[in-house]
């Protein structure tokens, strides 16, 4: 088993939780307004990989990991489920500044399928301030 450290930073792993594990990718809790979209964009990237990564006992692994320990995982997986994950809208419920609309983008960087998030609000609006004053707080915040 891998240890904690080496999960931290795994999607999968965040939208799929096992064994009553938390978030570990963001700071505060964030709710998505496409969960469904986004569970099914994550098994599809899954997917995809072990096509590319036939051999790759880690991915083996993680997907064996989240079959066995979480329910809605194991339901997509079995069902074929595909999708592309490209964007969402997601509540961020700050600590300090309180709950922040964002929308999330995703770019998916050529062949790598290296992924790049982008968060962003509304301009001029009150997400917009609220966002600035959560980076001026810090992570702690």
């Amino acid at each position: 088993m891998r240890s904690a450290a080496r999960r931290v930073g795994n999607f999968a792993r965040d939208t799929f939780p096992v064994d009553g594990a938390g978030p570990r990718l963001s700071h505060w809790p964030v709710t998505s307004l496409a969960q469904n979209a986004v569970e099914s964009a994550v098994v599809s990237d899954l997917r995809r990989a072990t096509g590319r990564f036939r051999q790759s006992k880690r991915l083996t692994g993680l997907i064996r990991a989240l079959g066995k320990g979480n329910t809605r995982f194991a339901e997509l997986w079995s069902s074929g489920a595909v999708g592309a994950h490209r964007e969402d809208h997601k509540i961020v419920d700050h600590p300090v500044v309180g709950p922040i609309a964002v929308d999330c983008d995703v770019m998916t960087e050529g062949d790598a399928e290296r992924k790049i998030v982008i968060l962003s609000t509304a301009p001029d609006t009150e997400d917009e301030t609220r966002f600035r004053l959560a980076l001026l707080s810090g992570a702690s915040g």
